[in-house]
């Protein structure tokens, strides 16, 4: 989440009422646990391993990103 300055206090305290009352999944790793700190379920960037053990049965469900030849293609 991102604000922009200046920041007003009402937004501030909408963002944190925001992110205390969202469910957020816990992760436990070796070198971490604590909440998600992602918001989309999405794959990790190519030859990057999953991190959270759900997301490895999404795997074959999800969409991959674009390669950047994909991207390039689309503005010819």
């Amino acid at each position: 989440m991102v604000l922009k300055k200046p920041i007003s206090p009402s937004n501030l305290a909408n963002c944190m009422e925001w992110l205390a009352r969202s469910k957020r999944e816990f992760v436990n790793s070796p070198t971490y646990f604590g909440p998600d700190r992602r918001f989309r379920k999405q794959a990790p960037p190519d030859g990057q391993p999953e991190r959270r053990a759900e997301a490895i049965a999404l795997t074959s469900t999800l969409d991959r990103a674009m390669s950047q030849d994909d991207i390039d293609s689309l503005f010819g």
